[in-house]
């Protein structure tokens, strides 16, 4: 006899499995049976793939925010300038 899997189509993965630091961890015994069975954290296969891809989405989200800080830095000083009522001009590089 087969033993059962999750079955994303019937199950929510969310109710059998969590992940934490890229590896899977079955919450219920049909969530241990899935890792277990489909190999879900097997290192090279899958965990370091989704290592790899997680720290591509951590760079890309640290630029995005240096990006906003700069942004903002600049909305700031124009609004500084503006309430100072200075000519922006002097400020341009």
């Amino acid at each position: 006899m087969l033993e059962p899997i999750i079955n994303p189509f019937i199950d929510n993965p969310k109710e059998h499995l969590y992940i934490d630091n890229y590896r899977f961890y079955g919450k219920t015994q049909l969530g241990k049976l899935t890792i277990e069975k489909v190999a879900l954290n097997h290192r090279t296969q899958f965990v370091e793939k989704r290592f790899e891809i997680g720290d591509q989405i951590l760079e890309r989200l640290d630029e995005i925010k240096l990006d906003i800080a700069v942004v903002n830095d600049k909305r700031l000083d124009e609004r500084f300038i503006r309430l100072l009522k200075l000519d922006p001009q002097v400020f341009k590089n």
